[in-house]
């Protein structure tokens, strides 16, 4: 079958587009298997969907929503596939969570429920040998005018998913630079995580799995980036990079036997790597790690199930830093049941261990989250399954939820002065000037506004200043919020 593979346009957004490995993943593994594809991404691509689906004339239509900020346009794909006759299969962490919602609205005929390979390979093979859809594993349709979802998909051995196949876009689009590095490129080495932490759906997805690829895969994927687009740095997306020492060292070693130089960052769990290892880790290129914390303080990190302590988060800040290893840490504020003094000791520890970046969520309640089935069991709160609700939910920017002991106006205050430090902070860079990071993100945004054209130019202008000005609103004129929670002491780093 020919199949036409869409990654949607998201609302204007400041970021550069990152590589969509996802949908790579698939279109890859599609193509293995005899396949005929073609991958369209829509933060480049200027030709209207119903053009592009007439130049490639697919059998089916696919298009990946990873985020809120691309259902707007997911739905433009999908009208423009159906009016031309094309079944729409959707598929990501956002239908995967709102299938029900995504096939009643006639948004699509298919969703793919969970990691897309194998699902998406054993719909098109039912569908083009006439086979019934309700054997397939791991997908949701409407079946008598409600949704239908059949049984779980096991999740892949990543052994047996193929290396990416880059030919199937253009890499240079998605090169840019980051921290240390002028042509960097995101890659995986796993799926899922080890946590099951309340809040996040992540162990749903994935069905409460951490799996490592090969090493050799890659290395084999970085080796063929950095000889033919000269990339010199590499930011692993996984939730998790390799919680195994064995397979860290092994990467490491690999990278060195290759002669491949690049620098290199990825997400890791506190308490998990020794300063030996991130010394051993700098040694082989590592130069910046994010850190998920999420509280600072000890009740609510045994009230979210983060499974780390208090200690160990200030340890492995430390062991970072005395590395030489850039330290970016996330984490939430708004939980229910918060105390404004437990959300004090969690911007105590920030002040404390000063991480280079503080990277503050506000909490959103999400679909098959432990934390969310609980509020909902109380009567505290209510998913909506309302398509306009759903589409205007941005996950740790925007909740209708409300924290019970900690105003909505606290919360977007403390969010704002944490952004506001980023973007008026230095560089990672000993030799950066004040203010490095803020330039860039101009610069990022400038980009932006060319790439999606001059007729976007005013509205792309509106957008950009409707996401900066509340966040400087928020951070410079509370100054009594910013006095109670002591916010005046992130100027001092």
């Amino acid at each position: 079958m020919r199949v036409l593979l869409f990654m949607p346009r998201g609302r204007f957004n400041y970021k550069a587009p990152y590589v969509p490995l996802g949908i790579l993943s698939i279109a890859t593994y599609l193509k293995e298997h005899g396949h005929v594809v073609s991958v369209a991404d829509r933060s480049f691509e200027k030709e209207a969907p119903d053009k592009t689906i007439a130049s490639f004339c697919p059998d089916i239509v696919c298009v990946s929503l990873v985020s809120m900020r691309l259902f707007d346009d997911a739905i433009v794909v999908s009208n423009a596939a159906k009016k031309a006759g094309k079944p729409v299969v959707w598929g990501g962490m956002i239908p995967s969570d709102y299938f029900r919602t995504c096939l009643e609205a006639g948004y699509a005929d298919y969703i793919s429920i969970g990691e897309g390979e194998i699902n998406i390979l054993n719909l098109i093979t039912a569908l083009e040998t006439g086979s019934p859809v309700e054997e397939v594993r791991g997908i949701a349709f409407l079946k008598d005018g409600k949704a239908f979802k059949t049984d779980i998909q096991p999740v892949a051995d990543l052994a047996e998913l193929p290396i990416i196949d880059f030919s199937l876009c253009d890499p240079n689009r998605y090169i840019h630079s980051y921290m240390c590095c002028k042509r960097m490129m995101y890659l995986y080495c796993s799926k899922g995580c080890t946590s099951h932490c309340t809040f996040c759906s992540n162990p749903a997805f994935h069905c409460n799995t951490y799996r490592m690829r090969p090493v050799e895969y890659v290395i084999k994927e970085i080796r063929y980036l950095y000889d033919n687009f000269n990339i010199d740095g590499v930011y692993f997306s996984d939730e998790c990079w390799y919680i195994n020492r064995k397979y860290m060292r092994e990467f490491c070693r690999r990278l060195e036997e290759e002669n491949i130089s690049i620098y290199w960052g990825c997400e890791l769990r506190c308490g998990m790597y020794t300063k030996e290892d991130f010394e051993y880790m700098y040694a082989h290129g590592l130069r910046w790690v994010m850190l998920g914390l999420e509280t600072g303080d000890p009740d609510m990190l045994k009230t979210i199930k983060k499974g780390i302590t208090v200690e160990q988060i200030r340890r492995s800040v430390s062991v970072c830093k005395a590395a030489g290893i850039t330290t970016m840490v996330t984490f939430i504020v708004g939980y229910p049941d918060e105390t404004p003094e437990q959300l004090q000791n969690t911007l105590d520890l920030l002040y404390e261990i000063q991480a280079t970046i503080s990277a503050c969520n506000i909490f959103t309640p999400i679909p098959n989250t432990e934390i969310t089935d609980e509020l909902e069991k109380k009567g505290e709160y209510v998913l909506s399954d309302s398509a306009s609700d759903i589409r205007k939910t941005l996950t740790t920017e925007y909740s209708p939820y409300r924290c019970k002991y900690i105003p909505q106006r606290d919360l977007k205050v403390i969010r704002s002065c944490f952004m506001w430090k980023v973007f008026t902070s230095k560089s990672v860079s000993d030799s950066s000037k004040h203010f490095e990071i803020a330039r860039n993100s101009i610069i990022d945004t400038w980009n932006n506004i060319r790439r999606y054209g001059i007729a976007n130019l005013i509205p792309a202008l509106f957008l950009t200043a409707a996401n900066f000005l509340p966040i400087f609103w928020y951070a410079h004129f509370y100054p009594g919020t910013k006095r109670k929670y002591r916010l005046e002491q992130l100027s001092r780093y």
